[in-house]
């Protein structure tokens, strides 16, 4: 989130981080970081469950790049989710090698 904030980016609904946030910055001061990003994580969560279900009908063959893009996201959400929402730093890695097993045998479950 640190690393986005000073490239100029932030990933995050208003409706959660609050409209009268005049400098980007002044969102990793906040003390209640931590419940905005957990409240974040559970519509984050419900948007992969939604993708899930979609696979469930979908052709997965045509889908393979899709399916392993949501894997490693999934994969790094739940990584972040073990350390704490309350934690920004440092970015959550994958290591190569759980992102080879991912690339060469996608799944199309959660």
């Amino acid at each position: 989130m640190g690393e986005d904030l000073d490239m100029g980016r932030l990933y995050f609904p208003k409706e959660i981080i609050g409209e009268n946030i005049s400098d980007l910055k002044q969102i990793l001061e906040d003390k209640n970081i931590g419940e905005k990003r957990e409240k974040l994580a559970a519509l984050t969560y419900l948007y992969f469950k939604e993708a899930e279900n979609f696979l469930k009908t979908a052709d997965t063959n045509i889908l393979k790049p899709a399916i392993v893009m949501m894997q490693v996201y999934y994969n790094i959400f739940k990584e972040m989710e073990k350390r704490g929402w309350d934690k920004i730093n440092p970015r959550v890695k994958l290591s190569k090698f759980k992102m080879l097993r991912i690339a060469l045998w996608p799944k199309s479950t959660l």
